[in-house]
């Protein structure tokens, strides 16, 4: 972890932000962060790694839950573009998942961005995409491509929810950004019943 992640981010100014109503300032640390760690390689932990993934999960995590905090439209796209992102640095952490404050998500009101941002194959839940179409399919789409992220911690629990996923193309699916090439590779590997029909369905989303 770059040593100068320290000098920008703090749980103690996260909170003061939180609770002085300063969500797009509250947003900006946070997302600045995920820019910035979003090319780690998880597989090289250090003692200073794993202490920073503890303090920025827990501190991520604490803000998500707090229903006044609602990240405006483009933060909301931009912190569900890092779902890979946040999935991965959970894994360094000793949370290891975002299930907690997913758990916590599930029962509140206006929580779908913090939903999509937090959900991905490392979940141990199993929520159905469809709703997430029904509330907005234009962020359902950018976590729908999010969600599979190649650089997962690969097990057969995960790749079964990544052939879920596969297997759940909401007719409503558009393409997001330029990360449907991630999917488009990850099916040969994860779904091969699947791998003509996905990729096909890619090809004309990105013709479209």
């Amino acid at each position: 972890m770059p040593a100068d992640n320290n000098a920008t981010f703090s749980l103690s100014t996260c909170v003061q932000l939180l609770a002085q109503n300063r969500g797009d300032d509250l947003s900006t640390i946070l997302l600045e962060v995920l820019d910035r760690v979003g090319d780690m390689n998880i597989y090289e932990r250090s003692a200073d790694t794993s202490y920073f993934a503890d303090v920025f999960i827990q501190t991520l995590t604490f803000c998500f839950c707090q229903p006044s905090f609602q990240p405006g439209p483009q933060a909301a796209a931009r912190f569900v573009n890092h779902n890979g992102t946040i999935a991965n640095f959970a894994v360094v952490s000793r949370f290891g998942t975002t299930d907690i404050a997913l758990g916590i998500l599930l029962k509140q009101q206006n929580a779908l961005a913090k939903i999509l941002t937090l959900y991905s194959p490392l979940s141990s839940f199993k929520l159905d995409s469809k709703t997430f179409f029904d509330a907005d399919p234009v962020l359902a789409s950018r976590w729908w491509f999010a969600y599979l992220d190649a650089r997962w911690i690969v097990s057969a629990e995960v790749l079964g929810r990544i052939r879920d996923h596969f297997a759940h193309m909401d007719e409503r699916l558009t393409v997001m950004g330029t990360n449907y090439n991630s999917p488009y590779f990850l099916v040969t590997y994860a779904d091969l019943e699947r791998e003509a029909a996905v990729k096909e369905r890619i090809n004309q989303l990105v013709r479209k």
